[in-house]
């Protein structure tokens, strides 16, 4: 059965469709005021009334879809060409960020400028923590209501208020909600980039830093080593780029110098909190916000920075053929562990670990694709990407394949984390090393194939 619809019915119908992106539930039913028009959408099956917990809601039916879907349509073709001049006042750099950046993934957006993010907003490292820092910006985000203003203009995103399940049904913030056909008109448009590869491998910078404040207050030393070298991996800082910021810092006594990984403390501490967060705001977000703004700006480079020898001068060190020995031990260690691991779990082993573990996976393949953009021809199994924190997650995760209680698989982590702190990753950094150290992580090797391969 056909059906004729007025603009008006044609506009509320389109909104509830869009709007119900918020939530597949539906759209409140309190926020469509028109309400001879909702009769006559409901009395033609275009929509249907809905309740989840305490909250009136309305959604389309199938019919609507259809429906809705053709006056989109319709409407993306009628005002392609008027969007696309209207973007042209927004900053062609910011335009890229929000399009690229947000409006292509998602169909909801928050109508409310965010809170600048801090070291506690994140129980665990977030790729996105400089973007949402830029977005929290107050030209940013001018521009990003500018951006969403133009589509409700041309309606084709609408507000709706977002809610959840607590105490019964819970109103929360309102959102700029768009559909799925919008996603694809944006990914069309030819915006060009906001900001090149170099400028963003710095802005990680910021994220690494910015998170690195909760592993440097822990109290044991080599679970801080530990947390900040994940991070590092997780944001692909290099220590000498880690090092030239720190001591910048350290000039100002924001930060103490730095020490490195291999000194027997942290290897950096921060003195004064405020001004560690007024400094990587002032240094890196501000000139990328300018930069995004087609202001004369650039982020400062931190060139590599090598940490003096930390150890005393009158402590014993090791033959370079000492050294030698104790790096070709642990890469036989680590062969090994691998094809323990991939015995462990068996055929499909890659794929438990992408489904258990996937951040661990993603960290491989992305070191796979660094040795493709290099030209250097990648591993042929990529477990040869792991590296101790993945053994540690690996055997955690799995434990019974590899310990026989907590108090063992705890004695093996320890052991792991002792040959990574004082053998593997001082070797893998070119730094000399002192004969306790060798000892301890001989200890570690022998220790380790005991427990591990004991079966």
């Amino acid at each position: 059965m056909s059906v004729n619809l007025s603009d008006a019915e044609k506009d509320v119908l389109l909104g509830i469709y869009i709007g119900q992106n918020i939530r597949e539930q539906g759209v409140l039913q309190s926020a469509t005021k028109e309400e001879e028009i909702t009769r006559s959408l409901l009395s033609h099956n275009l929509i249907a009334e809905n309740r989840w917990y305490r909250l009136d809601l309305l959604r389309t039916t199938g019919a609507g879809d259809k429906f809705a879907q053709k006056i989109l349509e319709h409407r993306i073709a009628e005002t392609r060409e008027n969007i696309k001049k209207k973007f042209q006042e927004l900053p062609p750099r910011v335009l890229a960020f929000i399009i690229k950046r947000f409006a292509l993934y998602d169909t909801s957006f928050p109508k409310e400028r965010p809170s600048k993010p801090t070291a506690f907003d994140y129980w665990s490292p977030d790729k996105r923590i400089w973007e949402k820092r830029i977005l929290s910006d107050g030209w940013i985000w001018i521009n990003w209501t500018k951006f969403f203003e133009t589509l409700q203009s041309f309606g084709l995103s609408v507000i709706a208020y977002n809610y959840v399940s607590t105490r019964g049904g819970e109103l929360r913030d309102s959102y700029y909600v768009i559909p799925r056909e919008v996603n694809d008109l944006l990914s069309k448009m030819d915006v060009g980039n906001d900001l090149n590869d170099d400028e963003e491998n710095k802005l990680q910078l910021y994220s690494f830093l910015l998170l690195s404040i909760s592993p440097l207050d822990f109290t044991d030393i080599d679970e801080a080593k530990i947390g900040l070298n994940e991070l590092m991996k997780t944001y692909s800082i290099d220590e000498g780029q880690l090092g030239r910021i720190i001591m910048e810092m350290s000039k100002d006594k924001i930060t103490s110098e730095y020490r490195g990984f291999s000194s027997e403390t942290r290897p950096y501490d921060i003195l004064d909190k405020d001004r560690f967060y007024e400094y990587i705001e002032t240094n890196i977000i501000k000139p990328a916000k300018n930069i995004l703004l087609d202001l004369n700006a650039a982020i400062i480079n931190y060139q590599p920075f090598e940490p003096a020898n930390t150890k005393s001068e009158t402590e014993p060190k090791l033959e370079p053929s000492e050294q030698d020995k104790l790096s070709h031990e642990i890469r036989e260690f680590e062969q090994d562990l691998r094809e323990l691991i991939k015995q462990k779990l068996g055929k499909g082993w890659d794929k438990r670990i992408e489904n258990d573990l996937p951040a661990v996976m993603e960290e491989w393949k992305k070191r796979e694709k660094g040795d493709k953009n290099w030209g250097k021809e990648p591993e042929k199994d990529l477990i040869n990407y792991a590296d101790f924190p993945d053994y540690i997650a690996i055997i955690t995760k799995y434990s019974r394949y590899f310990s026989n209680n907590s108090e063992d698989l705890s004695d093996i982590t320890v052991k792991l984390k002792d040959l990574m702190n004082y053998g593997r990753n001082p070797i893998a950094h070119g730094r000399t090393i002192i004969k306790d150290e060798i000892a301890v992580s001989k200890k570690a090797i022998k220790f380790l194939r005991q427990r591990l391969f004991r079966n």
